[in-house]
């Protein structure tokens, strides 16, 4: 038994004639009868009642149409998926942990719109900014994250593959996204909340979440020692939506990008005679290869500055 014969058994079955279901399944009539006559040989019984004007199923017949109509139409539906996989690329992205998600997810909606033949598969970096050395996945395009004015921390002292960009090509062009630029998160009842800018000996001693992935931390806690601020830990995290969360609930104050997807209950003011920012990058293979690699190149130039 195969397909083909639980096609032309359906045709003739839904048009009660060997003629018409031939012409339904476009094939010749003897063809259709015969494809019939060694499904019935296979099942050992009578599918049809024959007359001179059309065909009747037989109760084996009914029970056979049951299941054959629920069998081709699955495989009329895998194929369909099958030939849609091979006809899409899938365009695979590493983002830094501290890559902020609503941009990240304003990038993958332009790409997706732009190339609606395209899936992507996304994955993180994790909280360090690093991959793991076992990882050994190829991707196709990297965002991430540093301080501005400094090297691109993510990349330093790495070649695209060992980040497994490009499939082993040995080179990469580097585009610049945007810049974001730091401010103090905190929440809307604080007493500073109504000021239009604070400096950092506004913030001394006061609770305080550490975001442990901020790009800008070095620069932050170098500085802080030379003037003598302290902040007060009161919550350590990774995630910066988890921070700005702490900072909602009224557990301390945050510095962060004031870019950050807002969250209930947290306001954000500027900094005052320092202006701290971070920049966001995307890195791609060089030299393209694919068309898909062509028109996500056209893309990211569109978005960079």
């Amino acid at each position: 038994m195969d397909i083909k014969q639980l096609k032309h058994f359906l045709a003739a079955a839904e048009t009660g004639s060997f003629t018409r279901g031939a012409s339904l399944a476009n094939i010749s009539q003897p063809a259709l009868s015969a494809s019939i006559a060694k499904l019935e040989a296979e099942l050992e019984c009578h599918l049809f009642v024959r007359n001179k004007r059309n065909v009747v199923l037989t109760p084996e017949g009914r029970h056979l149409k049951h299941s054959a109509d629920h069998i081709v139409t699955e495989v009329d539906a895998l194929k369909r998926r099958f030939r849609k996989r091979k006809s899409s690329r899938i365009l695979r992205i590493l983002a830094s942990n501290s890559f902020p998600a609503g941009y990240l997810g304003d990038l993958l909606k332009g790409f997706a719109i732009a190339t609606p033949h395209v899936t992507f598969d996304v994955s993180d970096t994790g909280p360090v900014n690093r991959l793991d050395p076992q990882d050994d996945r190829i991707f196709d395009m990297i965002f991430s994250v540093s301080a501005s004015g400094s090297d691109n921390l993510v990349l330093q002292d790495k070649k695209p593959t060992d980040w497994g960009l490009g499939d082993g090509r040995s080179d990469m062009q580097t585009f610049l996204l945007k810049e974001d630029v730091f401010g103090v998160a905190l929440p809307e009842n604080h007493p500073f909340a109504s000021r239009n800018s604070m400096c950092l000996q506004d913030l001394q001693d006061e609770p305080f979440i550490a975001r442990m992935q901020c790009e800008m931390r070095p620069q932050m806690e170098a500085w802080m020692r030379e003037k003598g601020v302290e902040f007060q830990v009161r919550y350590r995290t990774d995630q910066d939506g988890r921070a700005l969360a702490m900072v909602g609930a009224g557990l301390g104050i945050t510095i962060a990008s004031m870019s950050e997807e807002p969250q209930k209950g947290v306001i954000f003011l500027p900094f005052r005679g320092h202006k701290w920012k971070r920049s966001l990058y995307a890195h791609v293979p060089h030299p393209v290869r694919s068309d898909v690699e062509k028109e996500v190149l056209a893309l990211v130039r569109s978005f960079s500055t």
